[in-house]
This record gives C-alpha cells, structure tokens and sequence, in this order.
C-alpha cells in the first residue's frame, strides 16, 4: 500500500514539473479575485503555486447565473492544489463552483491547446493525468463525508437545542403548577415547627433542649464510623444494640455523649423521640426547600437565573444531599472524609444548587449500585479545598460507565435508567453540567468496571459572573 502511494506521488510529481514549469503561463490574483465563476466557460486547469481559495456552489435549482442565491461551499484549496479538474477533463469546460482567491494567489494552467508530452511513453494527456482525476475523486468524496458527518452533527445540535427550549416550556408549566403547592406545604411545616417549638419550650424545657439538637443535627457519618461508635456505646453505657443506635445519631463523638449527661442516656428512649421530632422537622423543612429548588433546577435548562452568595457551606450542602437520599442509601456503605470541621469551608454559591448537585451525583450512584446488585456496594465522598477552588469526588463501586455512554451522559434527553428502577428523563446530569458549566466549574468522569467517580471542581470566589 505504501508503495502505490509513493508511485502515485511520483506520477503528480511528474505532471507538475512537466506541464507546469512553463513560466508564461502564470498567472496572479489578488484577494478576492475571481479565478473561475459557476457555469461560465472556463478552459484552463490551475495548480495553485502559492496562496489559497476557496470554491463555492449554488444549488442547481436556485442558479440561473444572474439571480442572488445561497451558495455552499465545495472545497478550500492551498499550494499544490489543482483547481478545475472536473470540469477540464469532463470536456464540459464550464466551471462547476465559484473559485475566489482567499489570499493573495499565484497559480500555472494548462489549456485546451496543450498537446501530450511523451504520449508513446505516457500515453495521451487525458491518460496522464488520470491520478490526478483519481486524487482529486477521493479528496471529493473525503469533503463529502465530512459534510454529511457536519450536517449529522448540526441536526443533533439542533435536537438538544429543541428539546432545551422544550424542557423551558415545562419548567414553566411546572413552576405555574407546583409552586403554590410546595408554599402551602413550606408554609404549613413552618407553622407546625414553630408550634412545638414554642409550646415545648413553654412546658417541657428540657424536652425542647432535645428537638433543638434534633433540629440542629447535620453531622455526615459513614457507614463504618457508624458502627464503629454503635459497639462502642453498647459497651461503655451498656445500652442495646437499638438504643446505642439512637445514640450513635444523636452524639457523633463520645465527648459529645459525655455531655448529655447519665440521666439523658438511661432515659434514653424517652428523650431521643424528641430528638427525632426535632431532626424529622428539620427534613420536612429541608425536602420542602429542595422541592422549590428542584423547579428552579429544570428552569436552569431553559436558561433561569438564581441568586448567588458568598459564605456557603459545601459540608452543610453535603448534610442536606444526605438526608435527602436516606431511603436510597439504606444497605450501601457511606465512606465520607468530611467532618464538622469542614464547616469552615465556604464558597460562591446557592445551597439549592450545591444541594441539587450532590443529590443527582449520589443518586445515580445509588440506582447503579441497585441496578447491577453490587456485592457490598459502596460510595465514597471526598473533598478537597485549594486556595481558588474546591474539588469534590463522588464514588462508587458499580459496574462504571461504558465508552459508548460517556459522550452523551450530560445531554437532557439520555437516560440509562430501565425495568422501571427510577423515574429517568434524563435531567439530572444535564442539569448537573449546566450548574456546575454556570459556576465556571467543569466536571470530569473517571470509569471503568468496579468504579465511577465524578470529580467536580468549583471556583471558591465569584471569578465566574452570576449566571
């Protein structure tokens, strides 16, 4: 194969010295200049020597040489490139495109009176020039494909952009519906915590001293931290495995059990359900706000703007993506290198947002892990916080992401979700990529079989602009 392409090289190398050396016949074209122009006669074959052009057509049915029309382009050509192969030895000798000079341009010709040279040898000129026809055959048709492969992806293009603008037209519809049921459920929670919280305080202070540690709780525990300080204070208080249970949520640390005194421990059952009033109100707030965050997520599909603030907490996001996703994370191992001490750190954000991300990142996670039955399936959280940025890993053990899937992942219409596992419309890492593209952030997949991870890096300060 290497071969025949040296040899066609060879016979081009040929027709160039020998047909193109004749230095009466060059020609020269300033910027702009016309070399041929579309159905007009034109009896000559150029071999551009330096510069470039550019070779555009008008559909057929839309020509008549003098009305305006739309002209597509054919081809670009540079030095070395021979221009009007069709049609000069299709004998047609009418230009099929127009040819514009893209830069100033000088070119050699041949024409209809050029005779054979060595035809007992070569053959006739038309012989001779026939891997010039063939070249020329082949980079058509290479143009061709490239055309049709652009034209592919400006239909897909337009696709995702319909569907964008289909997706706004929801979230509005959405929004209309919605928002005036999540306020009555925002608003009637609020009223509900504010009763107990006023009443307990009235009539059981020490009670209400429990629900507001319940409210307060946003502590992000993994699985074996969990059982670890479970075992440890069904030895140390001497507590069934059910209540040291209880305890390990309601005090993360020993030092905080300390705290809470003998007395809370031995009457343990009868302060920790005040406990869990208190921390069940805090979700019903918190799924109350994430339902008005979700509206706002779909509107971001259909360009919506939200407001944005600086002293947002990434470990409180993290607490509130947590909880939200307690039923699915129920039987899958919660490995988490944050703690409380990563209150600190705060970024230019909106919780929602922040939240929304986590959500839809741990989810898919969790439905992957379910989809496949992953034997001890397992996800694990882990950030990291630059002087500019903050860097977040999300990870799972799952099956991973095939190559065929990871160019359309983000768009809004694939889904990989089937048998009826979740509700898929494909939204949740489209609107992820959208949030995290509005922050100035950028997203990044790590998968093969047995692990997913997504790393997502967001700017610590406003560097990005609010939309």
């Amino acid at each position: 194969m290497a071969s025949l392409h040296v040899e066609l090289e060879n016979k081009i190398d040929r027709l160039k010295r020998v047909y193109f050396a004749d230095q009466s016949k060059r020609l020269f074209f300033k910027k702009g200049a016309v070399l041929a122009r579309q159905g007009e006669v034109n009896k000559r074959l150029y071999l551009i020597l330096s510069g470039s052009v550019v070779g555009n057509r008008c559909p057929e049915d839309n020509f008549d040489g003098h009305r305006p029309c739309s002209p597509y382009e054919m081809f670009r050509g540079a030095a070395s490139t021979f221009v009007g192969v069709q049609s000069f030895f299709s004998q047609v000798y009418r230009s099929f495109s127009e040819v514009t000079a893209t830069e100033d341009l000088v070119v050699a010709y041949i024409d209809t009176d050029t005779q054979a040279v060595e035809p007992e040898k070569y053959g006739s000129l038309v012989e001779q020039f026939v891997p010039i026809m063939v070249y020329e055959l082949a980079l058509r048709n290479s143009r061709l494909l490239e055309k049709a492969a652009d034209k592919e992806a400006a239909l897909n293009r337009m696709h995702r952009s319909e569907m964008t603008a289909t997706l706004g037209q929801l979230a509005a519809g959405l929004a209309h519906e919605l928002n005036n049921a999540i306020g009555v459920i925002s608003r009637k929670t609020d009223f509900v915590a504010t009763f107990l919280e006023e009443t307990l305080e009235k009539r059981l202070p020490d009670e209400y001293h429990f629900f507001r540690l319940g409210e307060e709780y946003n502590a992000i525990f993994s699985s074996e931290s969990y059982r670890n300080l479970t075992r440890e204070y069904e030895k140390r208080y001497r507590l069934s495995n059910s209540n040291a249970k209880i305890l390990a949520r309601i005090a993360p640390s020993v030092e905080e059990a300390e705290t809470l005194g003998k007395k809370f421990i031995q009457q343990l059952e009868q302060h920790a359900s005040y406990w869990e009033l208190g921390h069940d109100v805090r979700d019903m707030r918190l799924v109350a706000r994430h339902a008005t965050s979700i509206v706002k997520s779909i509107k971001i599909l259909g360009g919506g703007n939200v407001q944005r603030e600086d002293g947002v907490s990434v470990y409180e996001s993290f607490s509130n993506a947590i909880a939200l996703l307690k039923p699915n994370l129920r039987g899958i191992k919660l490995e988490s290198d944050l703690n409380p001490a990563e209150n600190n750190l705060t970024i230019y954000a909106d919780m929602s947002e922040l939240t929304q991300i986590w959500v839809n990142l741990i989810k898919n996670s969790c439905d992957a892990l379910a989809l496949a039955e992953t034997v001890n399936p397992e996800v694990r959280i882990s950030c990291f916080a630059s002087e500019t940025d903050v860097t977040v890993s999300i990870t799972d053990n799952g099956p991973g992401i095939s190559d065929r899937f990871r160019e359309k992942i983000f768009q809004p219409d694939f889904t990989t979700k089937k048998n009826g596992l979740s509700f898929g419309l494909g939204l949740g890492l489209a609107i992820v990529k959208r949030l995290v593209d509005s922050y100035g952030g950028e997203i990044l997949l790590d998968s093969q079989p047995g692990k997913t991870k997504f790393n997502i890096k967001l700017p610590i300060r406003n560097a990005y602009g609010n939309n």
